[in-house]
């Protein structure tokens, strides 16, 4: 049996070992989360979470994340926030226009959420829908019937609280969604209008050091002296904790910073997640609520959150695999610094200057192990 057909036996085991362990008396990765009601828990959020950065679109500067929304829940990831659109009549997961990145169709991307969820009983996921062309939620809501979602929407008692997420996960009503704009809760009850149970810090940041506590939406908690309004409300807070960096000034273009993700999404350094996350639930007096990042994988913002929800030793999730731009460019490296060195040993032969046989493996040991392991 070749190699690579070994590999191939071994990691099924692991997947199949690993299914086999899921452990039911968690929810959300705890069993300590189990009695904790849904607005009592930091929910962990991918930002424009369809639009992902591959070797295939060329790390396309327009994506906020670099794996899908599979890979983000299993990794822990609660709350999957994207963009909207109607165009030629379909509802297209968007960024600002479908000219800048189109993800596809909506009902596509809910479609793998629900195989997701299937395979996943255990755990309650939240959906937030920039809906800026005020989509009708019936169009909405046959996306969620086509992909097989609608049975699983929490539909909310009008003037309970909200549940522990044991009980969502029995009554098996474990996606919560929202969406920004034209809900219409007597049309379809599972859509929730965002504002009417959430505010928002500002999200146009530019400079770590500039994050604050403040709700810039819903419009009429705008602003520092109103913020006593907002904590006088039910409403949990949202911390937007993603950072853009300026590409043309002229043009006002601004792009998704890739390159400092790793601290935004951390426990140290300017703007690091554990700092904001202690500094506005202290402010709002509040221990849940929601925080959105970009690229997901960087940093350890799942540490922030457990430690932060008091979850000590969480279950049933799976490390991000390496990140695939990383990867790229190491393979770029390995392979430039390896033809290199190659040369100079030729250049050393040709002047008969002496030459290992460990300097050729060296510099030519990992082309050689593919080479022999593809059978030529």
């Amino acid at each position: 049996m070749r190699l690579s057909s070994l590999l191939l036996s071994a990691g099924l085991g692991l997947v199949h070992l690993a299914a086999a362990a899921y452990d039911v008396t968690a929810c959300n990765s705890s069993p300590s989360l189990c009695n904790v009601t849904y607005n009592a828990i930091l929910h962990v959020g991918a930002h424009n979470s369809a639009f992902v950065r591959t070797a295939k679109n060329s790390f396309a500067t327009g994506g906020n994340q670099f794996h899908n929304a599979s890979i983000q829940l299993s990794a822990g990831i609660r709350l999957l926030q994207s963009q909207i659109h109607l165009e030629m009549n379909e509802i297209r997961l968007c960024h600002t226009t479908c000219s800048i990145f189109d993800a596809g169709l909506l009902k596509d991307w809910l479609i793998g959420i629900n195989a997701w969820m299937r395979q996943h009983q255990n755990e309650v996921v939240t959906l937030l829908l920039v809906n800026d062309g005020k989509i009708p939620p019936t169009r909405i809501a046959e996306a969620f019937v086509a992909a097989g979602l609608a049975d699983l929407a929490y539909v909310p008692e009008t003037g309970a609280q909200w549940p522990t997420l044991q009980s969502m996960i029995l009554d098996k009503k474990r996606l919560v969604s929202f969406i920004s704009t034209s809900a219409d809760v007597k049309a379809v009850p599972y859509l929730l209008p965002e504002f009417d149970y959430i505010f928002e810090t500002d999200f146009e940041v530019f400079d770590p050091a500039n994050y604050t506590c403040y709700a810039t939406r819903p419009s009429a908690f705008k602003g520092q002296a109103l913020l006593k309004d907002v904590l006088a409300t039910d409403r949990m807070g949202f911390m937007n904790r993603f950072l853009y960096r300026t590409i043309s000034e002229t043009l006002g273009l601004y792009a998704a910073n890739d390159t400092y993700s790793a601290t935004l999404n951390g426990d140290t350094g300017v703007g690091n997640l554990k700092d904001g996350v202690k500094k506005c639930t202290s402010e709002w007096g509040r221990k849940g609520g929601f925080v959105l990042l970009d690229f997901v994988d960087q940093g350890d913002p799942m540490k922030v959150a457990d430690a932060h929800n008091n979850v000590t030793k969480p279950v049933n999730r799976e490390p991000f695999p390496p990140n695939p731009k990383t990867v790229q460019e190491n393979q770029k490296q390995d392979y430039a610094g390896g033809t290199v060195t190659l040369h100079r040993l030729v250049d050393r032969v040709k002047k008969g200057e002496p030459v290992v046989a460990g300097q050729w493996i060296f510099a030519a040991g990992k082309w050689m192990g593919t080479w022999k392991m593809n059978g030529k």
